[in-house]
């Protein structure tokens, strides 16, 4: 799992300067993470992760990065100031982004409600 970080590193993605989401991935998370930023109105590009540099730590499968092409992009700010939001026009919260899974219902909804102090 990633970690969110107040600092992005630039690369070079397929000749364009990137903002770097999230490197060494499965293709499944690319295009979860891909569809999530594409909705929100952002270029992004996956590529290939460069191969290491010893033959015996190469990876089984193919990963992925995903970068975005706006080079101010900070995943940290947009996500925890609520800017982003998820395909179905909610409000991405971290959980989604972290597990692909939508959050329970919030506490304070009225059937869940229970106070044994009161009882």
């Amino acid at each position: 799992m990633t970690q969110l970080k107040g600092i992005y590193e630039v690369k070079e993605l397929n000749g364009k300067n990137c903002a770097i989401v999230e490197e060494g991935i499965s293709l499944s998370r690319a295009n979860f993470i891909k569809s999530i930023l594409e909705c929100n109105h952002l270029e992004v590009i996956v590529a290939d992760n460069p191969p290491p540099k010893k033959p015996e730590d190469a990876p089984t499968e193919p990963l992925y990065i995903v970068g975005v092409a706006n080079i101010m992009f900070n995943l940290a700010l947009l996500l925890y100031n609520r800017k982003l939001k998820t395909p179905d026009g909610s409000i991405l919260l971290p959980h989604f982004w972290f597990t692909g899974e939508k959050s329970p219902d919030w506490y304070w909804n009225e059937n869940t409600r229970q106070y044994s102090i009161f009882k």
